[in-house]
């Protein structure tokens, strides 16, 4: 027997999603596909899927997730296909998997393209305002925005991402907001303590904008560009793009020591964590640095694997040593931002709180990293509040999932003292990849929740699995 409310009015739903981020997204348009009424609530509906950590998609693991999410009927890699300008296969990358491209996105038109789709879809409708409180009543949950507006569902996703009591700073300059323009949300974390659970602060780095006139493009090597590449989406046609180009680069002298050195703003546990995450950056990428146009209507460069949090003056010298970039102009200075994450032991490999039924966590809220990382907890969040809101089992993420169930077990049992990303975890299970196992989890999902048209389009694409 499917439990829903007793009346459907303008205010009354089956699920809520409070965040419109990569997880918030993918969570409201999974659970208003298997035939939920649901609500997508964000701080401004002009910041849907937002990019604060760069514009590029998929490589070493993560586009394995990407497919992942892609088969279940996800959005991230339909919507990273449609405003690619630029795809880059990478130099070790034998083979066609999708594992060996790297998708640079229009970081603008990323998110208005999701914003449209959000809006195109049944079932979902979306409104702006601050959450600031979630009450538990007798047949559901009670929402509450800061201009008293309220909502009722039977289940709800919360996907904050980094406003969750966020703070940015660069320096010594520090301001309450979960990215920069925005502002944080701090009650709502008041009101999840009161209903028992516990927060630990997290914290993550971007890098600042260049401006793309001041560079001497001359100086570096240009990334090799593929036009025809494995798609990271089987959802959508090849319609040609527009390409702009990307641009390897590198610390002159590999100076490091000097970014190291610089000038903090005097609290030693941001400086440990910043100093572990910048040399952590470092070793994966060879101290290479690539720059990334933001967009095809902009000269702004992104210039990736070189975060900071210095002050705009020391920004400056720091990018002025970088080959290329000797006259470079900064159009936004780069930033930390410390925001709250759940304590481990408090999402399940459901998403779901095992404390309260009905509550599901996706996203960096889970101590993530990664907006695939972040869009492969939407979804299946999504989908179990929309099969949760009638009544039925919720779908189980075990390890044989693929890295999507990999990164489930780690988010329910991690100790959450670093940041989880996708890449360290294949090294820490030493997993071998194997599409079709992966595959025959995938289809056994989609046939549970009853998705024809995701099931005959993963028949049209990689045909039909023996035995299913």
């Amino acid at each position: 027997m499917e439990r829903t409310f007793k009346k459907k009015s303008f205010t009354e739903y089956d699920v809520v999603v409070i965040g419109a981020g990569h997880s918030g997204c993918e969570a409201a348009l999974a659970s208003a596909k298997n035939k939920s009424k649901t609500l997508i609530i964000n701080i401004s509906l002009d910041n849907v899927a937002t990019m604060q950590h760069g514009n590029v998609l998929g490589g070493n693991v993560k586009g394995h997730l990407l497919r992942e999410i892609d088969i279940l009927g996800g959005e991230i890699g339909a919507n990273t296909w449609r405003n690619a300008i630029n795809v880059v296969k990478s130099e070790n990358g034998n083979n066609e998997e999708i594992n060996n491209y790297r998708f640079t996105v229009d970081k603008r038109r990323y998110s208005l393209f999701m914003k449209n789709v959000l809006e195109s879809q049944e079932n979902l409708d979306m409104r702006q305002g601050l959450v600031v409180e979630i009450k538990k009543i007798k047949d559901g949950f009670k929402i509450k925005t800061s201009d008293c507006m309220s909502y009722g569902c039977n289940a709800v996703v919360i996907s904050p991402g980094s406003f969750l009591n966020g703070n940015i700073f660069w320096g010594k300059y520090r301001i309450e907001a979960g990215k920069q323009g925005e502002i944080n949300s701090k009650r709502l974390q008041n009101s999840l303590e009161d209903l028992g659970f516990k927060f630990k602060k997290a914290f993550t780095f971007t890098t600042p904008g260049i401006d793309g006139k001041t560079i001497n493009f001359n100086m570096m090597k240009r990334q090799k560009s593929v036009f025809r590449a494995i798609m990271s989406s089987n959802n959508v046609k090849f319609e040609g793009r527009l390409i702009k180009k990307s641009f390897i680069t590198y610390i002159k002298n590999n100076d490091f020591g000097n970014i190291l050195n610089s000038p903090r703003a005097g609290n030693e546990e941001i400086e440990k964590i910043f100093s572990d995450y910048l040399i952590k950056i470092h070793k994966r990428n060879n101290g290479l640095i690539i720059l990334q146009p933001e967009g095809i209507n902009t000269t702004g460069m992104y210039p990736e694997n070189i975060p900071m949090a210095f002050s705009e003056k020391e920004q400056l010298k720091i990018i002025q040593n970088v080959r290329g970039l000797e006259n470079a102009s900064i159009t936004r200075p780069g930033y930390g931002i410390e925001y709250s994450i759940l304590e481990p032991l408090q999402t399940g490999i459901n998403m779901k709180s095992p404390v309260y039924d009905g509550i599901f966590f996706a996203g960096i809220i889970n101590g993530t990293y990664g907006y695939e990382e972040s869009a492969a907890q939407g979804i299946i969040a999504g989908i179990n509040a929309s099969l949760y809101s009638k009544g039925l089992g919720l779908i189980d993420m075990k390890k044989e999932v693929g890295y999507t169930g990999i990164l489930f077990s780690e988010i329910s049992l991690g100790d959450k003292t670093t940041p989880i990303d996708i890449v360290d975890l294949k090294s820490m299970y030493n997993f071998k990849y194997d599409f079709f196992e992966v595959y025959k989890e995938l289809y056994k999902i989609l046939r549970f929740i009853g998705r024809k048209k995701e099931i005959e389009n993963m028949e049209r694409v990689y045909g039909k699995y023996p035995g299913l």
